[in-house]
């Protein structure tokens, strides 16, 4: 019991490692406040709150993923750390350049088996 424990806490400290996690989060709260700055200019009344769409990244998100992940788990699914560092640069490089409906999961998932398989050929 005391091993799946620490393996639990391992896990949850490796998730706050990756970059692309700050770096989603600072695009979502910049997206919000745009949004707002957008229904202000458009409608002269602020709709919904700046916070909506964090609140968002952070409930589903996050349900949705520990959802997939004990579901990968039970399966016996794993993934390489340079899976990983490339999923990283992927979703970092397509966030920062403004193509936030290609940072998708489908996009991004895609993007990133392509080029590790490339490199794993090359």
């Amino acid at each position: 019991m005391e091993t799946i424990i620490v393996e639990i806490v391992k896990g949850i400290g490796s998730i706050l490692l990756q970059p692309a996690l700050y770096v989603s989060i600072l695009i979502t709260i910049l997206a919000g406040f745009s949004r707002t700055k957008w229904e202000r200019k458009s409608f002269r009344v602020r709709i919904h709150s700046p916070w909506q769409e964090l609140k968002g990244f952070f409930g589903l998100g996050i349900i949705f993923g520990l959802a997939i992940s004990i579901v990968m788990g039970f399966v016996g699914f794993s993934l390489t750390i340079g899976w990983i560092a490339i999923f990283n640069v992927v979703l970092i490089v397509l966030l920062l350049i403004g193509l936030f409906r290609m940072a998708s999961t489908a996009y991004t998932i895609g993007i990133t088996s392509l080029v590790f398989l490339c490199s794993v050929l090359l």
